[in-house]
């Protein structure tokens, strides 16, 4: 909103400066707007398909059973970890060239370093080439830090509607 009216302020004061700002960032922002409204409509398609009325009104064991669907409609095989005692891993997944630990956070807050911590040592565990933290929500600053320092990959809320998007 702000920038459209900073643009909007710019056009009347300098008509030349406001058109160039509008198509240097007004149509590119709009443009990325699209794309998230879009996104987020396909990826609520796709949840209506399979069965499944939102993301924000499942538990964490129906996440972890809709993230193992998805997974393995992104061409994965998918193995779910023991409920007690998984060693910080929700899901084995596996393709080709890489296996890979995930932990799956169903939460309505940001998720923590305690999920990057635990799907590290749940790789050692597992002897995984990969970890993965997979949520509906958002990441604290201490989650990515570490996740960045130690290569665990984080999927946020954002990041998962465009994964369930690809599928359709």
């Amino acid at each position: 909103f702000l920038a459209i009216l900073f643009l909007g302020i710019v056009s009347v004061a300098n008509p030349t400066v406001g058109l160039t700002l509008v198509l240097l960032i007004g149509v590119p922002l709009g443009l990325y707007a699209y794309y998230k409204i879009q996104t987020s409509r396909k990826a609520d398609h796709v949840l209506f398909e399979m069965g499944v009325r939102s993301l924000e009104n499942m538990n964490g064991i129906e996440f972890e059973k809709f993230l193992k669907s998805l997974f393995m409609r992104l061409g994965y095989s998918v193995n779910v970890t023991q409920a007690s005692s998984d060693y910080g891993v929700d899901l084995i997944l596996k393709n080709d060239w890489r296996k890979i630990a995930v932990q799956a956070k169903r939460y309505e807050k940001p998720v923590s370093l305690k999920a990057v911590q635990e799907v590290r040592s749940g790789m050692d565990f597992y002897n995984t080439d990969e970890g993965w933290v997979v949520t509906n929500s958002t990441f604290t600053k201490s989650a990515n830090d570490l996740a960045v320092r130690t290569g665990i990959r984080l999927v946020d809320g954002d990041k998962l509607r465009e994964l369930i998007a690809s599928t359709y």
